[in-house]
């Protein structure tokens, strides 16, 4: 694939958010991803956004949200648009107050009956299956009856690609939708928009046009870059991702969130400094890492060398 230097007049200034989920506490892995886009963004004068997308009502907790501005104060990282705190959240940054813009492009997909389909298959059953098998594609259940999720119908074959970031340059990278997600949900069986739905809204009214996050949200990549062009959005800014590796641990293991090792509050609740994670960054990028203490010392080095590897040393 053909590369482009990033330098110069490329796709500056970057545009990016912060997009925690307030489901659990943050992981290290959020963590990583929020200083790389920060990084990004400070590097080429741009603006950064903080996005919390609480619209999964049923797992968002107070303390969720709380742990959200702690971990952005303990790291010390800045953004130009976005709540201030809790209260300010919930007054006029939360999803509950874009509901009629989510419904909006919702409204766009229907009018085409091929694209979205019905399903009633509950969680349960969607255990049971492993993973959806295009059970209702056929079925012809009416989008308007009482718990019913909306699928989009993504034809076999179906392939997206975009601009990657990779060391310094960006590489075309394409991946097949049909592969990676399939038949994904928009709307969920409790009326409120799917995340694939709620995410590209956001991002076409914000106004992002780079997105930082994890190799395990592919999926999601692909279905809202195919999602978009199917609503030929063509205000849909995003030029450039950057999927960065998933953490390990310094054996090289993936590490568990189920065994709290990738809570953040457990590092601050350690008394560990922020400086374990610009040091870690730092090493991941090739840089010399003993003298880095703050976001700044780590922005000062920066010069686009993006991670291939990102392990946790808490001795850093």
């Amino acid at each position: 694939m053909s590369a482009t230097k990033l330098s110069g007049n490329f796709l500056k200034p970057f545009h990016s958010r912060m997009a925690p989920t307030p489901s659990g506490f943050l992981h290290i892995g959020n963590v990583f991803s929020f200083v790389i886009t920060w990084l990004l963004v400070r590097k080429t004068q741009g603006s950064l956004l903080l996005r919390i997308d609480d619209l999964d009502y049923d797992r968002v907790r107070p303390e969720y949200i709380n742990d959200i501005f702690e971990t952005l104060d303990w790291l010390g990282l800045d953004w130009d648009r976005g709540p201030q705190g809790v209260d300010d959240f919930n007054n006029h940054y939360s999803q509950v107050h874009r509901l009629d813009m989510y419904q909006a492009l919702l409204n766009k997909l229907v009018k085409d009956p091929v694209v979205v389909y019905a399903c009633d298959c509950s969680r349960t059953r969607l255990q049971e299956l492993g993973s959806y098998t295009n059970t209702c594609r056929d079925r012809h259940l009416s989008l308007g009856d009482n718990d019913i999720a909306w699928r989009m119908w993504v034809p076999d074959n179906t392939h997206i690609c975009w601009n990657e970031l990779h060391q310094g340059d960006t590489h075309v990278e394409c991946k097949s939708v049909t592969e990676q997600i399939g038949d994904f949900v928009v709307k969920r069986r409790n009326g409120q928009p799917a995340y694939q739905l709620a995410s590209l809204a956001d991002d076409l009214y914000f106004g992002s046009n780079c997105i930082v996050r994890g190799k395990d949200l592919l999926p999601s990549t692909t279905a809202q870059l195919w999602m978009a062009g199917l609503l030929a959005q063509t205000n849909f800014s995003v030029s450039v991702f950057y999927h960065h590796p998933l953490v390990m641990d310094v054996s090289g293991q993936k590490l568990s969130k189920s065994t709290g090792a990738m809570s953040v509050r457990s590092l601050r609740e350690a008394s560990l400094e922020a400086k374990v994670v610009f040091r870690n960054l730092a090493r991941s990028m090739g840089m010399p890492y003993e003298d880095i203490f703050t976001a700044q010392d780590l922005l000062q080095r920066f010069n686009f060398q993006l991670p291939q590897t990102l392990s946790l040393d808490l001795t850093l």
